[in-house]
């Protein structure tokens, strides 16, 4: 098993927290009938580079194994990002969007496959 990076660690702890509570507060209080199928470019570069970040992160805190440590960063950190825009849904203030989901999966698929590419340990 892949050791990891305590101090990465907590710092990816702490990104994927706030790219959960950027999902879940809003400063907009008015509801509003959710337009799954909206796009707002600004909002899926933000999603991108919120799980862009996350996924570096998370991967740079294991030292070793580096085909465990893809797969366990792909898993954790799309599935973190699925969770994070699927809970917008139950959220009466905030609203669930399809284009937001396929960033919020895609971002770490990108990072993850960099690290492929370009052979990263």
């Amino acid at each position: 098993m892949a050791g990891r990076r305590r101090w990465v660690q907590a710092l990816a702890l702490l990104i994927g927290m706030l790219v959960f509570l950027a999902h879940v507060t809003t400063l907009n209080l008015n509801v509003v009938f959710p337009d799954w199928l909206r796009l707002s470019l600004r909002d899926l570069l933000a999603h991108f580079a919120m799980l862009a970040a996350f996924t570096l992160v998370y991967r740079l805190s294991f030292t070793g194994g580096a085909a465990r440590a893809n797969r366990a960063s792909l898993y954790v950190c799309a599935s973190w990002g699925a969770i994070c825009e699927c809970t917008q849904y139950f959220h009466p203030q905030r609203d669930f969007n399809l284009w937001e989901l396929g960033a919020n999966i895609l971002a770490p698929a990108i990072v993850i496959a960099l690290f492929v590419v370009f052979g990263r340990t």
